[in-house]
């Protein structure tokens, strides 16, 4: 079972995305913050398979984790979901090697559309 690191600081918005995901067969940890978020990750023992972070969260924003990810797990896929993106933002996260971006509100077929196609390239 593929498992997701969800890292979002709203709870009806990570309560949302975790029902899809597990209704679509993916175990799923959550983090309130990017803080959360790492604490989780480095005690998984490489047991994460995609990184999905809003961006915009308290204590640690979306773009400090991934910062912080590409240190250590440079090669872990990673999704960002915003409601505020621009070209810096985009310019951003292209240059720390996020896979996707996600512009929120979005509909959960998009979501597992995105998961699927990350997966599928990290693959190969």
């Amino acid at each position: 079972m593929r498992q997701i690191l969800l890292a979002e600081d709203e709870d009806r918005t990570r309560r949302s995305i975790v029902t899809v995901l597990e209704s679509a067969g993916f175990s799923v940890k959550e983090a309130c913050n990017g803080h959360e978020a790492m604490d989780i990750l480095l005690k998984s023992n490489g047991d994460i398979d995609i990184l999905l972070t809003d961006i915009v969260m308290p204590i640690m924003t979306g773009i400090e984790l991934i910062y912080t990810v590409r240190k250590d797990f440079s090669l872990l896929p990673i999704i960002a979901i915003t409601a505020y993106r621009d070209k810096d933002l985009s310019d951003n996260l292209e240059k720390l090697n996020c896979s996707r971006i996600i512009d929120k509100p979005f509909e959960p077929d998009i979501l597992l559309e995105s998961i699927e196609q990350v997966l599928i390239a990290n693959e190969q």
